[in-house]
């Protein structure tokens, strides 16, 4: 896949470690929820737009995600 052309890799940063857990905090502890908060982070801080079948994701459209939801 990374000799696609229509692939992009894109690298953690190490402040985009540090800082993703401003978008884990929740009332509710869940496993999936952290993994959804750092895959919205990365997505604002690399100004990408994410795309997904899960309406959870939408909670994240406040701090700056952009979300299609695909049908």
């Amino acid at each position: 896949m990374l000799d696609m052309p229509s692939f992009l890799f894109i690298e953690d940063s190490k402040e985009l470690l540090k800082n993703w857990f401003s978008f884990g905090k929740h009332h509710n502890a869940s496993p999936n929820l952290w993994m959804d908060a750092y895959l919205s982070y990365f997505a604002v801080k690399n100004n990408l737009e994410l795309l997904t079948f899960d309406k959870g994701f939408l909670q994240w459209k406040n701090k700056g995600l952009v979300v299609q939801l695909i049908k």
